[in-house]
């Protein structure tokens, strides 16, 4: 199915809306009140449910690169007291999530755009 969209907003869910929808073959416009895209001093912090969405959408190993990973300092446990999260001690095979630079995944950021 093909189609013609209008995604209103450039941030990182307007971005991603306009990724997916090109990804199926939609043709999708941005419409962006700010006159040029670039760093606006803010960032991303993503949990791991975050970085596999930006794996599906092809842009996960750009976060991973210019990213810093963080990891969990604390305990998450539903009401049921199943644990969603534990904290560890830093490590590479724990990592709990990364943040980012807003300049680093920006279109012509600093790791370039995709």
């Amino acid at each position: 199915m093909t189609g013609r969209a209008i995604v209103i907003g450039a941030g990182i869910g307007g971005m991603a809306a306009a990724l997916a929808l090109h990804r199926i073959g939609w043709r999708a416009t941005v419409l962006e009140r700010a006159p040029e895209l670039g760093e606006i001093g803010a960032g991303m912090s993503q949990a791991p449910n975050a970085l596999r969405a930006l794996d599906e959408l092809g842009v996960g190993e750009q976060a991973r690169q210019v990213g810093v990973s963080t990891f969990a300092a604390a305990n998450l446990r539903t009401a049921n007291g199943r644990h969603l999260q534990r904290a560890t001690d830093a490590g590479p095979d724990t990592c709990s999530g990364c943040s980012t630079g807003s300049a680093d995944m920006s279109p012509g950021g600093t790791a370039g755009s995709t």
